[in-house]
């Protein structure tokens, strides 16, 4: 992605569902946010990855190949590492 001057960078539809997907691996503990502690907050992992679903769900059709593709690759991606580290921590 690029942009010329003061010509702020533009959003996509990928960046945007990336964004809501490294935020959910933040929350998980398996990314670090560059500017906060280490924490993990399950429940809003869980936010972001609804978030996303319901976002699949709403646009369903109106998306490019590529886009419906990152999509589901990502959601896929991010539950099934969501299962992954919160098995053995629900009482």
């Amino acid at each position: 992605m690029t942009h010329s001057g003061d010509t702020p960078p533009c959003i996509t539809f990928e960046s945007f569902i990336s964004s809501l997907g490294a935020n959910a691996l933040m929350a998980m503990g398996l990314a670090k946010h560059p500017e906060q502690p280490f924490s993990t907050d399950y429940a809003l992992a869980k936010e972001f990855i609804d978030i996303l679903g319901i976002l699949q769900e709403k646009t369903n059709g109106n998306l490019t190949p590529q886009e419906a593709q990152l999509l589901q690759e990502l959601l896929t991606d991010l539950r099934m590492q969501y299962v992954a580290t919160t098995k053995g921590s629900a009482p």
